[in-house]
């Protein structure tokens, strides 16, 4: 068939769904001329009848599907019908149930009914017989209970006449126990206030020059292991100055080698463009081939495109085929099921006329029941009315019998509940008396007390008047000195007076000057009187301080002893970590060597092989030059010059990497240097923080003891002295806030050095690691430049070639005209110029000592876990006070002194001190509840707190 009458045929047949398919058979008859075009209309033909049968099948089936459904719609009408009288029948059904049920229920009821009138006629007889004998009962019992009531009236009027009395008796007592106990308490909370305040501050300026101290040693060591670490970083500097120079050297040396190699492959260009251009020949005829070989494979494609969509539309036609198929099979069973609903709905007809018979003859038998169960119950409903009059009189009765014996039951409740009242009353009182007594045995006890502490402030009196008769002895010397001074006075006035003739005129001066010299006179007895004053409260001050004094070079000297141990536990550790840091120092030298020995291997073979490669591409140019025109040799040879040009590109790369790492690790060090320096310069703020807070207690200090002074010596003036009073209070109170300020900021200060300490440590640590690897580097380089530093100058750097485009080392060009140092002149820095020893890295050393077994005569701390003595007071490393060596210190600074009866051991460090302290001045303990003084006489340790 010709093709256009194929198209024709093709497009008439409306198959406007495969019209892709269309487009595909066209594609395939312009390619190929020799296809059997009348097998393939003849299968097209076939496919469009088998379509046409389909379309029919379909349509009679959705004709009977349209009566199925006709039918079905009538069958569920009748059904509704059925379904609404069904529940009609079920309805009727129901309500005669219930009616047969309700019967039932009622005869049930009718039935115990009468048998309950029966059981209650027989109940009421038996309890109107047994109320009488109760009446009689309970009026005899209720005669007795009304005498007994009265008389125990009576007998509780009586007792609470008594109870009264005694009561405004104890009132009495009491009131009067309390004023002397309230005396006796204010007189004792004068004295305990005065010891407490001065206890107390005794205690916090010890604690405050503890942690001074041991922040200024902290400080002390940091400084000094920063300036040595500053130290070893300078030797490095230097050391990364000479070994650059070294670089600069061997990157010259490379820079010619590459101007070797750029000029051969020059050459080497020059032979390559030759063989591109037969190349580009032979080229361009794959291309012409490549081009047929696309033709006839896209007309295959279009054939195979062309039998796919053939097989899709058969496998269509064939899925709407079966799905017909499915849709009969579906029709057949719907028409059977509507048969057999039909047939249902017969029977079920049949059925509801059957039941409909049988409920109305139900219906006839249950009327008559019930005309039969209302005559029983209204001659039941009668009976019941004559028992409700009678049961009602019998409740008359019962109810006027129950309110008699409620009246005499609440009669006897409040007698009880006064008995009740009257027992509590008793007991409350014997109470108080307990309490009155035991008040009064402690306010003998307090009596006791006071008297001693009374009998203390006598001794102390008599010691002060004694001082004050030493004190009237020169007085008595100031006078005779003040006669003296008098003396010599009235002999000027003498003089003064035999010259009277002659200084006439001055007479009137002289008379002011007697006067003014007597108004000095009455100003020196006043200021005399003032001064007596103040030496006498000097002196008690200044007995009280060298009492202080003394206990604190106690504590001095236990803390002497404490530091010189600490510093030769310092010592010893300091001598440890460098006798480690000399032996890692030598490991480091040793392995420095054995990579240096590598390295030394590596550049010879390195050295080999670019020997061995320039041997390589001068046979290779020979070979060229005589095969030159054998193109398959040519090809070879050139691969073979790429991948050895490839070669020599990876190596430089290489270098270029290591030079590129050895500078981003310089940055890298730089970058950490610049945070050590900052951390630095926040800590040495923190200090002057600190130190300014210090000044600021100095001052308060200060301004305390001007204000005690000037307190002490104007106690003759009240007024005065209420105002320096109040001043004093205020001024003590801003050092407390200082103090509590200056905590506060040490707290802080402490928390951020320890955090700063274990980030000095990391970064530390990284610094050594960049540091060693950056040795091993530098040797290997040093090696280098230092074989090729005799043999060439130094040239320009290659900086930018090397580093592709890097201006890292921008700076560093000038000095790579500078002539190469000679390898013995490099200076290596020297092992003692790194730091000894840093506080991040003995902290380290110290936790990882904790993982072994601690030593004989060591305890670890319990903060931080540090190594110490046995009889170490407080961490060297963290600050932590040793609770039970303190105690120790404490028993080593007063070895002598016996425990005095009115003294007590602290729980905490077993510190002797005052019956009345609150605080231990040793370790901070607060302490509980105060003993009694068995013996009134005080030792002189008391007076010592007292008055320090």
């Amino acid at each position: 068939m010709p093709r256009p009458v194929f198209c024709v045929r093709f497009i008439r047949s409306g198959w406007s769904s495969n019209i892709y398919s269309f487009l595909y058979f066209s594609q395939a008859i312009m390619a190929d001329e020799n296809i059997k075009w009348d097998d393939f209309i003849n299968y097209l033909e076939q496919v469009k009848q088998r379509e046409l049968e389909l379309n029919v099948r379909e349509e009679a089936l959705e004709a009977q599907t349209r009566d199925m459904e006709a039918r079905q719609s009538e069958i569920e009408s009748k059904f509704n019908a059925f379904s609404e009288k069904e529940s009609e029948l079920a309805e009727r059904e129901q309500r005669s149930a219930e009616t047969e049920e309700s019967l039932g229920r009622r005869e049930q009821e009718i039935s115990l009914k009468t048998d309950e009138v029966e059981k209650m006629s027989s109940s009421l007889a038996d309890r109107e017989a047994q109320l009488r004998q109760n009446t009689e009962a309970a009026e005899e019992q209720m005669t007795a209970r009304e005498k007994a009531v009265s008389d125990h009236e009576k007998q509780a009027a009586g007792m609470l006449s008594e109870a009264k009395v005694r009561s405004s008796e104890l009132v009495t007592l009491e009131q009067s126990l309390s004023e002397r106990e309230a005396e006796i308490t204010e007189r004792e909370s004068v004295v305990k206030e005065r010891g407490e305040n001065t206890l107390r501050k005794a205690a916090t300026i010890e604690e405050k020059s503890a942690d001074l101290i041991a922040r200024e040693n902290a400080v002390a060591e940091t400084e000094k292991a920063l300036a040595d670490w500053e130290n070893g970083l300078a030797a490095t500097v230097a050391s990364f100055d000479d070994r650059e120079r070294a670089i600069s050297g061997k990157e010259a040396e490379i820079s010619s080698v590459r101007d070797e190699n750029d000029a051969r492959e020059m050459a080497l260009a020059e032979k390559e463009t030759e063989l591109k251009r037969t190349a580009g020949e032979q080229e361009k005829a794959r291309q012409d081939i490549d081009v047929l070989k696309s033709d006839f494979m896209s007309k295959q494609d279009a054939l195979t495109e062309a039998e796919a969509s053939l097989r899709q539309i058969e496998n269509d036609l064939s899925e709407r085929e079966a799905a017909i198929a499915e849709a009969e099979i579906h029709a057949k069973n719907r028409t059977e099921a509507l048969a057999e609903s039909e047939n249902s709905l017969r029977e079920l007809e049949s059925q509801l006329t059957g039941r409909e018979a049988a409920l109305t003859e139900k219906e006839r038998a249950l009327a008559a029941k019930e005309a039969k169960f209302t005559e029983d119950s209204a001659s039941i409903e009668m009976r019941l009315a004559e028992l409700t009059a009678k049961e009602s009189e019998i409740r008359e009765m019962e109810q006027a019998f129950t309110e008699r014996e409620e009246t005499v039951a609440g009669k006897e409740t409040t007698i009880a509940a006064e008995f009740g009242r009257l027992e509590e009353e008793r007991s409350l009182l014997q109470a108080k008396k307990d309490e009155i007594s035991a008040q009064k045995t402690e306010l003998a006890n307090s009596q006791s007390e006071l008297g001693a502490r009374e009998e203390s402030f006598a001794n102390e009196i008599a010691e002060l008047r004694s001082e004050t008769d030493q004190k009237a002895a020169d007085l008595a010397e100031m006078e005779s000195a003040l006669l003296d001074k008098e003396k010599r006075i009235s002999e000027s006035e003498a003089s003064l007076k035999a010259k009277k003739e002659e200084l006439s005129v001055t007479q009137a001066g002289l008379a002011a000057s007697e006067a003014a010299i007597g108004e000095a006179n009455s100003s020196i007895d006043s200021r005399i009187a003032e001064l007596d004053a103040r030496e006498e409260n000097l002196r008690s001050r200044e007995e009280g301080l060298d009492n202080g004094l003394a206990e604190r070079e106690n504590l001095l000297a236990a803390r002497e002893k404490e530091a010189a141990e600490r510093e030769a536990e310092v010592k010893r550790l300091f001598v440890e970590k460098e006798k480690t840091f000399i032996d890692s120092q030598e490991e480091l030298k040793s392995q420095l060597a054995e990579h240096e020995a590598a390295l030394e291997a590596r550049e010879k073979d390195l050295i080999a092989g670019q020997e061995e490669m320039k041997n390589q591409l001068a046979e290779q140019e020979k070979a060229l030059e005589a095969t030159s025109r054998n193109e398959e040799d040519a090809n070879a040879l050139q691969a073979a010059m790429v991948t050895r040009i490839s070669d020599l590109e990876k190596r430089e790369s290489e270098s270029l990497v290591k030079e590129q790492d050895i500078t981003s690790r310089e940055s890298a060090m730089d970058e950490k240097e610049v945070l050590v320096t900052n951390r630095e310069k926040e800590i040495s703020e923190r200090e002057t923080r600190v130190q300014d807070l210090e000044n600021n207690i100095k001052i308060a200090e200060n301004k305390l003891s001007d204000d005690m002074a000037r307190l002490t010596a104007e106690q003759a003036d009240t007024v005065a002295i209420d105002a320096l009073r109040t001043q004093f209070e205020e001024s003590q109170s801003e050092v407390g806030r200082l103090r509590n300020e200056l905590s506060a900021v040490k707290a802080t200060a402490s928390k951020e050095d320890d955090a700063s300490r274990t980030e000095l440590s990391a970064r530390e640590a990284e610094l050594k690691d960049a540091r060693q690897k950056l040795e091993e580097q530098r040797q290997t380089i040093e090696k280098a430049g230092n074989e090729w530093a005799a043999k060439t100058e130094a040239l320009e750097l290659h900086e930018k070639e090397l580093t592709a485009g890097k201006s890292v080392l921008d700076a560093r060009e000038k000095e790579a005209s500078e002539p190469v140092p000679e390898p013995a002149t490099v200076v290596q820095p020297p092992v003692t110029d790194q730091p000894a020893a840093e506080p991040a890295i003995e902290l380290v050393t110290a936790q990882q000592e904790t993982a072994e077994p601690i030593p004989d005569g060591q305890v670890p701390c319990t903060n931080c876990a540090t190594l110490l003595d046995n009889d170490a007071v407080m961490c060297f490393n963290c600050g932590e006070m040793i609770t039970r060596n303190i105690a120790k210190s404490a028993e080593v600074t007063e070895p002598e002194a016996p425990a005095a009866d009115n003294e007590i051991s602290c729980p905490g460090c077993q510190t002797m001190l005052p019956q009345d302290a609150v605080i231990c001045f040793v370790c901070g303990q607060a302490m509980g509840e105060k003993t009694e003084p068995p013996t009134p006489e005080p030792p002189r340790t008391v007076k010592k707190k007292r008055i320090l």
